[in-house]
């Protein structure tokens, strides 16, 4: 304890501080995300508005579906054969080997 202030206290703004922070960037980090998506599908893939669109609204239910990121990225790996390793910067998404 030092100038009234206990650990407990710093353990409570720490955490008061990454709780705003992460409120205050995660809609403009999905709004990136989302965006790339579509420019991938448009650019990459030839996909017109429509398809955009919907394929978007799907990459969205899965997310609000989604109850643990684990079982999604399990259910990649499962379903398509694709590891995700997002802390990867130079290959996030490989392929199983």
């Amino acid at each position: 304890m030092k100038n009234g202030i206990t650990p407990e206290d710093l353990t409570k703004s720490y955490r008061e501080g990454f709780d705003e922070g992460f409120a205050a960037a995660s809609p403009e980090i999905t709004k990136t995300a989302y965006a790339a998506v579509i420019l991938a599908l448009r650019q990459e893939f030839g996909f017109g508005r429509e398809r955009c669109r919907r394929a978007l609204i799907a990459v969205n239910n899965h997310i609000i579906n989604t109850l643990d990121s684990i079982d999604a990225i399990d259910k990649v790996y499962k379903e398509v054969g694709l590891v995700l390793k997002l802390n990867d910067p130079l290959e996030p998404v490989q392929d199983d080997d």
